[in-house]
């Protein structure tokens, strides 16, 4: 098995944790595919890089943004949105979700070279969404070798990259602003149990050090 090329930036912007609902879909789930060999990068990626795959103008809220809420909130997000979707528009697989082998690109502090890390498996997935007479593409790629959730980010990327104003976007924008604030919440509330348990290391040296 041949290997294939992805940033490490690329492949984190297009992971996603979603949900245990494609099956529903018609994926096709059951049959299990071997893994790709290529010695490029994903093919969506590639596509991504080449314009294929271009959000929409009128879209409210960026790929990159969109995708680090749907990774990092409740995988019952995606699924709510992606079978909204699916209630609205036809939705066609162009790729069924499979899974890729990729190298991880990282860049050192020390030097500022670039070096690679190792392996990962990824899950990619590519649908057309399809809206009156226009269409667009969406990939979907996750850390992994979960398929319902890279065939989910694929529909909600499709969706968000169709061409003209689509009047859902509001509406699904809410939901993942509202994520991304509770997303927010948690980090604080995390943040303050770690500031809970740093040590003044200079206060106990001078404790150690009290005659009394």
């Amino acid at each position: 098995m041949t290997r294939t090329e992805a940033s490490t930036d690329d492949a984190a912007a297009q992971n996603a944790a979603a949900a245990q609902n494609a099956a529903a879909h018609g994926v096709g789930l059951g049959d299990e595919s071997p893994l790709a060999s290529s010695t490029r990068a994903p093919k969506g990626l590639a596509e991504e890089e080449k314009g294929q795959t271009k959000e929409s103008a009128d879209c409210p809220m960026r790929r990159k943004r969109r995708t680090r809420i749907l990774v990092e909130g409740d995988p019952a997000l995606a699924r709510c949105i992606a079978e909204q979707i699916e209630g609205l528009y036809p939705v066609r697989i162009v790729s069924v979700p499979h899974e890729v082998l990729v190298m991880n690109k990282v860049r050192e502090s020390a030097k500022n070279s670039l070096f690679y890390l190792g392996e990962a498996l990824i899950t990619e997935c590519k649908v057309e969404c399809v809206a009156g007479h226009t269409a667009a593409m969406g990939i979907g790629l996750v850390l992994g070798g979960n398929r319902d959730r890279a065939y989910e980010l694929a529909v909600i990327d499709a969706a968000f990259s169709l061409p003209g104003p689509v009047p859902e976007y509001r509406q699904w924008v809410a939901l993942l602003e509202a994520e991304e604030a509770r997303l927010s919440r948690l980090k604080e509330r995390a943040k303050e149990e770690l500031e809970a348990t740093r040590v003044e290391f200079a206060n106990m040296l001078m404790e150690e050090g009290d005659p009394r």
